[in-house]
């Protein structure tokens, strides 16, 4: 029975070693095929590279030749329109025969930006000069009239003392006439004295006040 089982025993090892055999050179194979798979990919990746340079030197060509070509027809036209070039070059010889032009348009404009702040400054000193004045006007209207309603009341005071000394005298028509019209003088006098004085202070006035604004 041990000598059966030995024997069954050899003949599975026979067979795994019979079945590895197989696989290895079934793999070997695979390997031999896929370099082969390898070797027509390289062949034809070289193949496409060439086609690839020789269609890009083609194309360098046909770029060279385009190339000459449009230099060609640009001398042509040079060649044929000398009238336009001549004309272009008359232009840049006047461009350079008048720079003092140039200078004087700059120097122009240069003094134009100059002027134009003085000339909004002395607007604006003008509008300070009208307000002020303004200012001095309705000052002055308002002293005069006051000083002219003072004017009025002193005469009418002085004429109504005059009238209420005279009228208790008993004298004779023509004293009290001339009595009165002496008070009506003397009250007028008062009255164009205290306006004269008003008018003086004012002035005095006025002057004062532009001193020390000029100051």
């Amino acid at each position: 029975m041990r000598h059966k089982l030995q024997q069954k025993h050899k003949g599975d090892q026979l067979l795994q070693q019979q079945h590895v055999q197989q696989q290895l050179t079934s793999n070997l194979d695979s390997n031999n095929s896929s370099s082969c798979c390898c070797c027509s990919t390289l062949s034809s990746s070289s193949s496409s590279s060439a086609k690839n340079s020789s269609s890009s030197s083609s194309t360098k060509n046909n770029s060279s030749s385009s190339s000459t070509y449009q230099q060609q027809q640009q001398q042509q036209q040079q060649q044929h329109h000398p009238q336009q070039h001549a004309s272009q070059q008359q232009q840049q010889q006047q461009q350079q025969h008048h720079p003092q032009q140039h200078a004087y348009q700059q120097q122009q404009q240069q003094q134009q930006q100059q002027q134009q702040p003085s000339l909004q400054q002395q607007q604006q000193q003008q509008q300070q000069q009208q307000q002020q004045q303004q200012q001095q006007q309705v000052v002055a209207g308002a002293v005069s009239r006051q000083t002219s309603i003072h004017a009025i009341r002193a005469a009418a005071a002085a004429t109504a003392a005059a009238a209420a000394d005279t009228a208790p005298r008993h004298i004779s028509m023509y004293t009290t006439n001339r009595e009165a019209a002496a008070a009506t003088a003397a009250a007028t006098a008062a009255a164009t004295a205290a306006v004269t004085a008003a008018a003086t202070d004012h002035q005095q006035q006025q002057q004062q006040q532009q001193q020390q604004q000029q100051q």
